[in-house]
C-alpha cells in the first residue's frame, strides 16, 4: 500500500510538480490505508505560474480498493499564482477546510469531487486574487470520451476591492451565485502532466450551461472560449430576462457612454423578439457593440 501511494503521488502529480512534504506518518491497517503531513507544498516544475503551500492534509483510501481516496486539510494554505497578465498574487486562505473525493484509475485521475466551506484570503504582500472571499465551492469532475467535464458551485462571492469597480458600485461587492458546467475538449484525464500540457496548447473550453445571480440582475447562457498561453478569446451568450434591466445597471456603472444611450433605447425594443445578447472576447478584452467592459 505504501508503493501504491508513491506511485498515485508520482504519477498523478510529480511529472508536472515539484513535490515538499515533512515526514510522513502511516497508519489505518489492515482495513484502512491513512497518511497523514502537518507539511506539504507543491509548486510547477516548468514555470512560476502556481505554488502552494498547505499544513495538516490527511489522504484514505480503503486497503481492498486503492483506486478511491479521500483528502482532508485542516490547516491554512499559501497560494502563490500568476494572473491573465502575469501578475503576481500571493495570499494566505485561513482556514482552508478543503474535502477532495478521487477516483484514480490505472490510466489517470477519471473524477474528483471538491468541496470547501468559508475561504477567505488574506494578503501576504498587498497583492490579492479576484476573489477573496467564498461562502462555499464544489466542483464535480470526471473524463469520458477524450474530453474532461467540470460542473463548479460557488455561493456568496466577495470580489477584491479593485475588481470589476464599475460594476461594483452599481450591485455591490458581493455575488450572490455562479454555477457553471464546463468541457474541456482534449483533456483525455486530470492527471497534472495531461492539465499542463493542454494548457500549454491552445486549450478549448466550451461552457454547456452558466448561470449567475448578482444583487439584481440574474444571467445564464453558454460560451466558447479559446486559451493561449498569452490570451483569452471566444465568445459569451448571454440569455437576459430583462434586457431594459441590463442596460439601466450598464449605464449606472458608467459602463455605456451617454452619447450611445439613444441607440440603446431601440435594443430595449427588441427584447420581446430576442432575449439572448453576445459579448466577444478578443486578446483578453471582453467587448460588447465594440465598448469594452472589461480586461483580464
Amino acid at each position: 500500500m505504501i508503493d501504491r501511494f508513491y506511485e498515485f503521488k508520482q504519477n498523478y502529480l510529480e511529472e508536472a510538480y515539484i513535490i515538499e512534504h515533512s515526514p510522513l506518518s502511516f497508519s489505518g491497517f489492515p482495513l484502512q490505508f491513512t497518511v497523514q503531513t502537518d507539511k506539504f507544498s507543491m509548486r510547477a516544475s516548468k514555470s512560476n505560474d502556481l505554488s502552494v503551500g498547505a499544513e495538516r492534509m490527511t489522504l484514505e483510501t480503503l486497503s481492498l480498493w486503492p483506486f478511491e481516496w479521500s483528502l482532508n486539510h485542516i490547516g491554512d494554505m499559501r497560494v502563490d499564482m500568476r494572473g491573465p497578465r502575469r501578475q503576481r498574487w500571493l495570499f494566505d486562505i485561513r482556514p482552508a477546510a478543503i474535502n477532495m473525493d478521487i477516483d484514480a484509475g490505472f490510466s489517470g485521475i477519471r473524477a474528483f469531487r471538491l468541496q470547501a466551506f468559508r475561504l477567505r484570503a488574506q494578503s501576504v504582500i498587498g497583492t490579492l486574487p479576484p476573489v477573496i472571499r467564498l461562502g462555499s465551492a464544489e466542483a464535480d469532475a470526471y473524463a469520458k470520451g477524450g474530453d474532461s467535464y467540470i460542473d463548479i458551485a460557488l455561493t456568496d462571492i466577495m470580489l477584491e476591492g479593485g475588481v470589476l469597480l464599475k460594476l461594483q458600485a452599481a450591485l455591490g461587492r458581493e455575488i450572490d451565485q455562479f454555477d457553471i458546467s464546463l468541457r474541456a475538449e482534449g483533456l483525455k484525464d486530470w492527471r497534472a502532466p495531461n492539465l499542463q500540457n493542454w494548457r500549454e496548447g491552445e486549450a478549448q473550453i466550451v461552457g454547456e450551461s452558466w448561470a449567475l445571480t448578482w444583487g439584481k440582475i440574474k444571467l445564464s447562457g453558454q460560451l466558447d472560449l479559446t486559451l493561449s498561453e498569452d490570451d483569452i478569446n471566444g465568445q459569451i451568450d448571454v440569455n437576459v430576462e430583462n434586457l431594459s434591466q441590463i442596460i439601466d445597471v450598464a449605464q449606472e456603472a458608467g459602463l455605456i457612454p451617454n452619447n450611445i444611450s439613444l441607440g440603446l433605447s431601440g435594443l430595449k425594443l427588441l427584447q420581446a423578439d430576442n432575449n439572448v445578447i453576445t459579448l466577444h472576447i478578443r486578446n483578453n478584452k471582453v467587448i460588447f457593440l465594440g465598448l469594452t467592459l472589461f480586461e483580464f
